[in-house]
């Protein structure tokens, strides 16, 4: 499998209408995520994000340093918060990201749960989607859609497969109502006093 191409970097601000200590919160847990700390600068954002939690900046950067982490549901309310910027630009690498972290948590459910799995994919391939028509020379993104099309196509084979080898999947259980549908028909009902067969 094609590794995915990934794009992680922290948002830093020049905004100076933030509150000295969401400020200083932000720029001690950029320098902590750039030293590789993720945990501790998940703290400081999340320290950050109880002054501000609809903040676009902060949210993207509580979603990279999940997403480092390895906690890709985590970081999806995040990035969708992050969607909120005005900034087309910002909006390009959130939905990117989010991309990013739908595919890999889609992935991780791929044994466990096809439909969810599937579903996962599907928003993966909406946001690259999304982030291609706000910056359309990102080859990263473009790279990444066709990567999550042929996974999705994958997987929507491997769902197939299941379902015409499960005995329980929904197309054998259709063919099982219909099969008895058929049967009854072939056999008229019995009633009272009757043998089933019409006298002429």
């Amino acid at each position: 499998m094609t590794p995915l191409l990934i794009f992680l970097g922290i948002v830093l601000t020049g905004q100076t209408a933030w509150a000295a200590s969401k400020a200083s919160d932000v720029k001690q847990g950029n320098a902590l995520y750039h030293q590789g700390k993720y945990d501790e600068a998940l703290a400081k954002y999340e320290s950050a994000l109880k002054e501000d939690e609809d903040s676009a900046v902060i949210n993207f950067n509580m979603g990279t340093a999940l997403y480092k982490n390895g906690e890709y549901e985590g970081t999806i309310p995040h990035f969708q918060k992050s969607l909120l910027s005005e900034d087309h630009q910002f909006q390009a690498k959130a939905h990117y990201n989010l991309g990013n972290a739908l595919y890999q948590s889609g992935i991780a459910k791929e044994n466990s749960d096809l439909k969810a799995a599937i579903q996962s994919l599907r928003e993966s391939l909406f946001h690259y989607e999304r982030s291609l028509i706000l910056n359309p020379g990102d080859q990263d993104a473009q790279f990444n859609s066709q990567l999550v099309k042929q996974e999705l196509e994958r997987l929507k084979l491997k769902q197939q497969n299941q379902n015409q080898n499960h005995p329980d999947s929904s197309a054998s259980r259709q063919n099982d109502v219909a099969q008895k549908q058929q049967n009854s028909a072939e056999k008229p009902p019995s009633g009272e006093g009757n043998s089933g067969r019409e006298d002429s």
